[in-house]
């Protein structure tokens, strides 16, 4: 079903939450993963990848192929990578020029999206607890005027190798609280 808050009916309201995973080839290992655990509370998951790794190698086409054909329900949206740019001429990473791509990344997958009202931002390797997940969600009255940032454990080489400490990375906010020039900041999510 759809994921987002529920009622105390059950019924489904009009919090829907979608999901961007920065995504490459390096992180096969954790994708299956991520998507699983998405699918347990969130509307739409969008997958952010480039058509190149950040230092110029292609990105794997028939790898690519196979997930789109795999994770039917799971949108695929791919940016253009040039590793020959300068990222210090690129907007918002005056201070952080390696931000660019993931900036870059994020934007791609918020373009995809539908019409969600919250947009969740993972990176390939911050696997949520999909049930946990969902039933905060329908627990929590989300304020819309709020950003959550949320705590959570990275994976390290595996999905089985977790942290043994939490971070706070992970950021879920209201679709129209961010324009292009927040995911465009040498702060990436923090933005």
């Amino acid at each position: 079903g759809k994921g987002g808050v529920v009622s105390a009916t059950g019924s489904f309201s009009v919090n829907q939450v979608a999901v961007i995973v920065n995504y490459c080839s390096l992180e096969r290992e954790f994708l299956p993963k991520v998507l699983a655990e998405c699918a347990h509370f969130a509307s739409e998951i969008v997958v952010s990848v480039g058509t190149h790794l950040y230092n110029g190698t292609p990105e794997d086409p028939e790898h690519l192929e196979a997930l789109r054909a795999q994770h039917t329900g799971v949108r695929f949206a791919q940016y253009q990578v040039d590793a020959h740019i300068d990222l210090a001429a690129q907007k918002g990473v005056e201070h952080r020029p390696h931000a660019y791509w993931p900036n870059v990344a994020r934007w791609t997958g918020v373009q995809a999206l539908d019409e969600p009202q919250w947009v969740l931002f993972l990176d390939a390797d911050e696997i949520p607890d999909g049930p946990r997940m969902r039933a905060w969600l329908e627990q929590t009255h989300l304020d819309f005027n709020c950003c959550y940032h949320l705590a959570n454990y990275w994976y390290f080489k595996s999905p089985n190798n977790q942290a043994l400490t939490w971070e706070q990375t992970v950021i879920l906010i209201r679709r129209n609280k961010f324009p292009e020039e927040h995911i465009f900041s040498d702060r990436e999510r923090d933005s």
